[in-house]
């Protein structure tokens, strides 16, 4: 195994072995490295060998893979078969990134505007990837096979800052875990546990959420099984009708369906807390509207 860097002296080719230091293109286990000085955009293209890791080094500004009329032509990295399998990446650049066989994909930088709707770092995959970690360092914006035609599929998925894009072709994440930024998701998520930042849920829904601090911003008609609230939930955001089957409200939380859109199935348990201004019946106790 060797470290291979890009540096495009005949083109942007990946598959020209001049375009790569030693002149020779990345062999299987190889670490691809895409410096932070690089001036040649890559085309797109196929790494035919698998390789053990692919860096994006921060600074690097150059176009990864190319989008001509809506017609995505991604950068395909096959990470088959070796001890790391690990993607990072920290350029600022436009990217379009199809990923095979990788393990961990972490996100530490990215471009932060959109440009005619598309985001800076796009991601997509060809099947199942263990961690997405969304952590920039900067205020990323980040596309989860949110253009026409993408697929991913991530069992966990970990965003810290930025602005991320879940798209309808993400198959549904088992645990989505936010520490802050904000995600758009258009696609369903088992279980979200929310520490800080902005979660809107446009299409697909949440099964349980865990809303420790943060606003949840719930869109959708889609049921939530269990609902705990400890931070802001806005059901102010969509017209059609929803139920949520248990739900439990802490101290100095907020649970806000000004439009009356909910039906809470087994009503509010409100927890170490009270309805401030209105009753005051203890800190432990369910309630519905009927009740009150």
């Amino acid at each position: 195994m060797a470290t291979k860097l890009w540096d495009g002296s005949t083109d942007g080719d990946v598959t020209v072995a001049a375009n790569w230091s030693g002149a020779a293109i990345p062999a299987a286990g190889d670490d691809v490295i895409i410096p932070a000085n690089s001036t040649v955009n890559i085309d797109g293209g196929t790494f035919d060998n698998a390789l053990n890791s692919l860096t994006v080094e921060d600074g690097c500004a150059i176009t990864i893979g190319s989008n001509t009329a809506g017609v995505i032509a991604p950068l395909i990295a096959n990470l088959t078969g070796y001890t790391d399998h690990t993607v990072d990446l920290s350029g600022t650049g436009i990217t379009y990134l199809k990923l095979t066989n990788a393990t961990t994909v972490s996100v530490k930088k990215a471009g932060t505007s959109q440009t005619l709707g598309v985001n800076p770092l796009n991601i997509s995959c060809s099947n199942a990837i263990a961690t997405l970690n969304i952590m920039p360092s900067n205020n990323a914006t980040v596309g989860i096979a949110s253009l026409g035609g993408e697929a991913a599929e991530f069992t966990t998925i970990n965003v810290s800052g930025g602005t991320v894009y879940l798209g309808s072709g993400v198959t549904t994440p088992t645990t989505l875990t936010q520490y802050g930024g904000t995600v758009y998701a258009s696609t369903s998520v088992t279980t979200l546990n929310q520490r800080s930042g902005s979660f809107y849920q446009k299409a697909g829904g949440i099964t349980t959420a865990t809303v420790y601090g943060g606003t949840l911003h719930y869109n959708t008609a889609t049921t939530i099984t269990t609902l705990a609230v400890h931070g802001t939930v806005n059901f102010t955001g969509g017209f059609s009708s929803l139920t949520v089957t248990n739900c439990s409200v802490y101290c100095d939380a907020a649970l806000n369906d000004t439009y009356e859109r909910v039906t809470f199935t087994n009503g509010v348990d409100f927890v170490n807390s009270k309805i401030t201004d209105l009753v005051d019946i203890g800190q432990n106790y369910t309630i519905t509207k009927s009740t009150i």
